[in-house]
């Protein structure tokens, strides 16, 4: 039950991530007018926002993962490892 609810999600947020990633892709921070600067700023401020509203899925995602790897490490180390650098990588996307 502990890993359906972790992988759940992990999914959920990983999804919620990208999504956000990929909005900010197609931010344009040319500059072109005074208008199109403020119209920049607001949807930089806006994925902002979202990104800091992820906070809380992010924080249940490690909760979560505790338990999965105190699991995985008494199963197989190699599978412990795999997940907690998959974590440390989605944590690092997080914070960029």
């Amino acid at each position: 039950m502990i890993w359906e609810t972790f992988e759940g999600r992990w999914q959920h947020f990983e999804g919620l991530l990208s999504s956000v990633e990929e909005r900010a892709k197609h931010v344009d921070a040319v500059v072109r007018s005074k208008e199109h600067v403020i119209a920049t700023n607001n949807d930089i401020l806006e994925l902002r926002s979202e990104a800091e509203s992820l906070d809380k899925f992010k924080d249940e995602v490690v909760d979560l993962s505790r338990n999965v790897l105190l699991f995985l490490r008494e199963c197989s180390n190699t599978s412990a490892t795999a997940l907690a650098d998959k974590l440390k990588h989605l944590e690092g996307t997080y914070q960029r």
